[in-house]
C-alpha cells in the first residue's frame, strides 16, 4: 500500500487544486497521505461552494475523482462521505470566506475550524 500511495501523492501534487491548498501533508510528520487528502478535499469543498473561483470544472473533476480513487488509501477517512454538499457548517465556512479575499487569512480559518469539525461542534 506505501506504493500505492507514493504514485498517488506524486499524481495529486500535479494538480491545480492541490497547489491552492494549505498543502499540509509538507508539514505532517504522521499520516502524510491523508493530509494530502484532506488538504485537496478542503479545497474542493471551497470551488464547490464558489469560493475559490480560479479553478476549472475539468480541474476539479479530476481532483474529486483522485479523491474517491484514492480514499481506500487513506488511514482517517475510509469511512466519510466524500459528496461535496452542503452542511451547517460548510454554509458558515461560506460565510466567513466570503468576507476574506487573503488566501493566508482563508488558510488559517480552514486550520482553526478543522479542529473544531472534529469535536463536532457545528454538528
Amino acid at each position: 500500500m506505501d506504493q500505492q500511495r507514493e504514485q498517488a501523492s506524486q499524481i495529486a501534487h500535479e494538480f491545480i487544486v492541490y497547489q491552492e491548498s494549505e498543502q499540509a501533508d509538507i508539514d505532517a510528520k504522521d499520516h502524510q497521505f491523508d493530509a494530502l487528502w484532506q488538504s485537496i478535499y478542503d479545497v474542493c469543498k471551497l470551488i464547490k461552494f464558489g469560493i475559490i473561483e480560479d479553478i476549472t470544472e475539468e480541474e476539479f473533476e479530476e481532483a474529486y475523482a483522485w479523491l474517491k480513487t484514492t480514499q481506500s488509501l487513506t488511514e482517517d477517512y475510509q469511512e466519510l462521505d466524500i459528496c461535496i454538499a452542503s452542511s451547517r457548517l460548510d454554509v458558515f465556512l461560506a460565510g466567513v470566506f466570503k468576507l476574506s479575499r487573503n488566501r493566508s487569512e482563508q488558510v488559517q480559518w480552514i486550520k482553526k475550524l478543522h479542529k473544531k469539525t472534529e469535536s463536532n461542534l457545528f454538528h
